[in-house]
């Protein structure tokens, strides 16, 4: 009884609300991530003031006077954030609460998204989580010696000391312990061969890996080891495993990414200022956009080549990660302007865009189309050039047309007023092949070729 009430003392003397010495305004409220990229409210604490910091260091020589302080008091982080967010090696310290403001789940999501999953032993753990009577702490299951956890207590020191030795465990000794989830193994390119993935080994644990097209698994999938081989060209590849332990009743699921051989990603070539009109002789401008999440790109090789050839020229550093382009095309005629994605296994499939070089670029607008090849939509923006075209009225019709090439055959058509110069167009149903696009605005007409692929 006489621990219990000393105890209670420092929950007191350390928790957020209480309003004595200790007391903290919130400042402001931020976001911070569970390894699986769940969002958990952080919260900024103003600091404690001198007396409340030796109050806290003096009940601790007094009541626990066999810990070790690894760090004096502050309120910048607590025993949720030490152990679950800065021991990960994060470095922004913020305050976190088993619940936030709104008194949802918050510290829980840790387990329950899947970063950490409950093991039945001690010597599995790695985190500790007091859960009942006068708990709701956290602590590493290790520290620096041997058997003794180390843990921040409220806005009080960060110590190491033993597992019962603390404020936070009585009356009850009940404590739950979480392992991570995480994937060890190498994420540079796997170009041929194989590689092995690891997670940690739970006593009880049963383990299921599964793998993306591009991988196979060669051996140890039911174990917490498994060893996967290169099978084709796959970017973005990845292992998952799932973990479920005796005491957890939920299954854990992790995933590790990787680029299976050369890059196999598509991308859009946009022309800068979506161009439509290409005559000889002049710069034109190409670019991509690459998603974040292709890390293992190192370089785009771009070129151009008559349609239907294979001299191709190359523009630019083909080494270099170029996500635009500058080209001059030599001649009239069709042309194909393509880029490579480049990776550590070699150089990965193309994409590439048709353009119609002329040799001037004239009329009373331009059409500009994207994407170039079209799908089942198509963007058409109208730039007017003259000042007769400028002048129509809102109440102007404009006729787009849609019509096969060398024959003229009308496919589709759509009607406008002339109050907006960009349209998005419904391709479905329109068979592969060259079309002309025709644009009308009262008198005055300009076109432009598509590809539907």
């Amino acid at each position: 009884m006489r621990k219990l009430f000393y105890s209670l003392i420092l929950l007191a003397a350390i928790n957020i609300h209480a309003q004595d010495i200790c007391y903290t305004p919130l400042l402001s409220t931020t976001t911070v991530n569970t390894p699986k990229n769940s969002p958990v409210q952080g919260l900024i604490l103003d600091q404690i003031t001198t007396l409340c910091y030796n109050s806290l260091l003096n009940y601790l020589a007094t009541h626990y006077p066999n810990v070790t302080i690894l760090e004096n008091p502050t309120s910048q982080y607590n025993c949720h954030s030490y152990a679950f967010h800065l021991s990960e090696g994060n470095t922004n310290k913020v305050w976190i609460d088993a619940k936030d403001l709104y008194t949802n789940p918050n510290l829980s999501k840790y387990w329950t998204d899947g970063s950490f999953i409950e093991v039945c032993n001690e010597s599995d753990g790695e985190k500790a989580h007091y859960y009942e009577n006068s708990g709701d702490h956290s602590a590493l299951t290790t520290s620096a010696i041997s058997g003794e956890y180390e843990s921040k207590w409220g806005k009080n020191a960060r110590v190491i000391h033993a597992p019962t030795y603390c404020p936070y465990d009585a009356p009850y000794y009940r404590r739950k312990y979480y392992a991570s989830t995480a994937i060890t193994g190498t994420t540079t390119p796997l170009c041929s061969g194989t590689r092995v993935f690891s997670v940690k080994n739970i006593t009880g644990a049963t383990y299921s890996w599964s793998v993306s097209p591009g991988l196979t698994i060669q051996s140890g999938g039911s174990t917490n080891a498994v060893t996967v081989a290169y099978d084709v060209p796959y970017s973005n590849a990845w292992a998952e495993v799932e973990i479920t332990t005796p005491c957890s009743n939920t299954t854990a699921t992790r995933r590790i990414y990787f680029d299976a051989g050369s890059p196999t990603v598509f991308y859009e070539i946009n022309p800068n200022g979506m161009e439509n009109c290409y005559q000889t002789n002049a710069y034109y401008y190409f670019n991509i956009a690459p998603n974040p999440e292709d890390v293992d790109i190192t370089a785009h090789e771009w070129g151009y080549r008559p349609y239907g050839t294979t001299s191709e020229t190359i523009v630019g550093n083909p080494n270099a990660y170029n996500t635009t382009a500058t080209v001059i095309f030599p001649s009239t005629g069709l042309y194909e302007v393509f880029v490579r994605p480049k990776n550590s296994c070699g150089t990965g499939q193309e994409s590439s865009a048709i353009v119609d070089v002329v040799s001037s670029c004239g009329g009373y607008f331009r059409v500009a189309t994207s994407p170039n090849p079209a799908g089942s939509n198509l963007n058409v923006v109208i730039t007017d050039e003259l000042n007769e075209v400028k002048a129509l009225n809102a109440h102007t019709d404009i006729l787009i047309e849609l019509q096969l090439l060398n024959t003229g055959t009308v496919h589709k058509q759509w009607t406008f007023k002339n109050t907006q110069n960009a349209f998005n167009l419904n391709l479905a149903g329109i068979s592969k092949g060259w079309y002309i696009i025709t644009v009308t605005k009262g008198k005055y007409r300009s076109s432009a070729k598509i590809l539907v692929q």
